[in-house]
């Protein structure tokens, strides 16, 4: 958190970054001042409910695992999962006859996560016209944490930062297709 004094020299908390506690209900933030790092123009919809990143050749799924696509956004609850089912998941879809034409999506590896996160904005740290009703939590990627197999790695998308999970752990799951 920040601090600002007021004119009599008192100390006041710019709440920022303490409305945290709040989740989900306060609207995403971003610094006007900052240059995006994943503008809107970088992205095309290709499919209902997927998007061509035409920077990496990724494609990705517009809704979180769990969410449904819809003209309008996502619609209900980003499911979460451990990093199994994370891996699991991405089979089912396949599986059950893949998505927007397409029967290879996949978890993304730790640097396809990261090339969604949009710097200059927090809660959540991506492009939320590009990947609406994102909620800002973590997100798992396939990538295994290599000193510890019973760790992963994943994105926190509150503020944009990388994380080292348990594997156990339940975290909200992107898939992606393609590949650098």
């Amino acid at each position: 958190m920040k601090q600002a004094t007021t004119g009599n020299g008192l100390g006041v908390l710019v709440l920022a970054g303490a409305l945290a506690v709040f989740g989900d209900v306060l609207a995403q933030g971003c610094q006007p001042d900052i240059a995006r790092y994943t503008p809107a123009e970088r992205f095309e919809n290709t499919a209902d409910g997927a998007i061509m990143d035409k920077q990496t050749g990724l494609m990705w799924k517009t809704c979180s695992e769990g969410q449904t696509w819809r003209r309008d956004g996502c619609q209900g609850d980003a499911g979460v999962y451990s990093w199994q089912e994370a891996l699991l998941r991405a089979e089912a879809v396949n599986r059950g006859g893949g998505y927007a034409g397409h029967s290879d999506w996949r978890v993304p590896n730790i640097k396809e996560l990261d090339s969604l996160v949009e710097l200059a904005c927090f809660e959540p740290a991506i492009n939320v016209e590009v990947f609406p009703d994102t909620p800002p939590g973590y997100f798992w990627a396939a990538s295994p944490y290599l000193s510890d197999s019973e760790f992963a790695w994943g994105i926190g998308f509150r503020h944009g930062d990388s994380l080292i999970g348990r594997k156990t752990r339940a975290y909200h799951v992107r898939l992606v297709r393609g590949g650098y």
